[in-house]
């Protein structure tokens, strides 16, 4: 073996150098993806606690009425007025809706944030458009 056969085992190889724009897109990157899995983690909580939770959501009990005065709807009409009597579930169902509406916009910034941020991590800067070559 010759000695320059041998220097090259000997010098180390440089570390990839990261440029400040990959660093950046790194943190950010780990950042969105991070937020993404958190926000998806609450809101695993939030479905369990509402399908399967000891007690009714916070939103449908605080919809929940004291009387059946609070279920009518009184129209006026001059002299007369009529009731209009509403069923005591329908509280409980508009509140289920508004709580899985909310559920769903919980999701979808969930899924937002984990694909923008592996989008981060796997685009190289000759991929995306407009990039300087």
């Amino acid at each position: 073996m010759t000695a320059s056969t041998m220097k090259q085992w000997e010098e180390p190889k440089p570390a990839a150098i990261v440029t400040p724009e990959q660093g950046a897109r790194m943190f950010f990157a780990a950042a969105l993806i991070v937020f993404g899995l958190i926000v998806g983690g609450v809101l695993v909580y939030q479905i369990k606690q509402f399908l399967f939770g000891p007690h009714t959501p916070v939103l449908i009990d605080g919809m929940s009425v004291a009387s059946a005065d609070e279920l009518a709807i009184l129209i006026k009409n001059g002299e007369q007025s009529s009731r209009i009597q509403i069923p005591p579930k329908t509280l409980t169902v508009i509140g289920g809706f508004i709580s899985l509406i909310a559920l769903a916009i919980v999701s979808k910034i969930a899924n937002v944030a984990i694909n923008a941020g592996a989008r981060l991590l796997m685009t190289n800067q000759e991929d995306r458009p407009g990039a300087h070559k």
